[in-house]
């Protein structure tokens, strides 16, 4: 496993690396993909994802250990890294699920404001499968307001593969890497050229502190909590 490297834009942090998991098991998850697709399968146009379609526990699925054990080194340095003193907290897994994107499917600006911290991993990129988008909605740093339009980028003022005057930060996935960043980070991916399926598993971290003493802002340790 890589340690996770960070880039940083606009003050987002984001974080990136190789998990080293070998093909056997990388085949492994999107087989298991494939399983849940044909089970649930709406045929609608858009991106697959499990979470919508009855499977967003992958966490609770033995034949996907390796990858959240993973996480268990990569969550806490990816937080040391950005400034955040990891001790102070406990993580949990609230969701996993898989993702299937086909020819020409393309999923939408969205969020996980829910949660902490998203990952994202991917055991199986074609070619041209399209690229993953972060920070697609964030505050843009622009000389005039509103310059960074779709009238701009379609009239050429603006060149949209410039990293300064993109509305975001594309990343181009490749096999076992994995992303993490900010959970409520809004992001998207574009479309699928390439006329195999892109796979991706993206896993939604909560953090809670492990003891409350006198932090307001953050939730406090599941011990203290009581249902109604």
């Amino acid at each position: 496993m890589s340690i996770t490297t960070i880039t940083k834009t606009m003050s987002l942090g984001i974080g990136s690396g190789y998990l080293g998991l070998n093909q056997e098991i990388r085949t492994a998850f999107t087989e298991e993909i494939d399983r849940q697709f044909n089970v649930v399968n709406n045929e609608k146009k858009d991106v697959w994802t499990g979470d919508l379609n009855y499977f967003s526990t992958l966490h609770k699925d033995k034949l996907f250990a390796p990858l959240f054990s993973s996480l268990n080194i990569c969550v806490p340095d990816y937080c040391k890294q950005i400034g955040t003193n990891p001790e102070f907290f406990d993580y949990y897994v609230v969701r996993s699920w898989g993702t299937k994107s086909l020819k020409g499917q393309s999923l939408p600006a969205h969020g996980h404001k829910y949660a902490s911290i998203s990952v994202v991993y991917y055991p199986n990129v074609p070619k041209d499968s399209g690229n993953f988008v972060l920070g697609v909605d964030n505050e843009l740093n622009e000389l005039i307001p509103d310059l960074m339009s779709d009238e701009s980028y379609a009239n050429n003022i603006i060149d949209p593969k410039n990293q300064y005057s993109s509305r975001g930060l594309q990343i181009t996935p490749e096999d076992d890497l994995y992303l993490i960043f900010p959970a409520k980070t809004m992001h998207c991916t574009t479309p699928n050229f390439s006329n195999n399926p892109r796979y991706s598993i993206a896993i939604d971290i909560l953090m809670t502190l492990k003891e409350a003493k006198n932090i307001e802002y953050a939730l406090p340790p599941i011990k203290n909590w009581s249902p109604l």
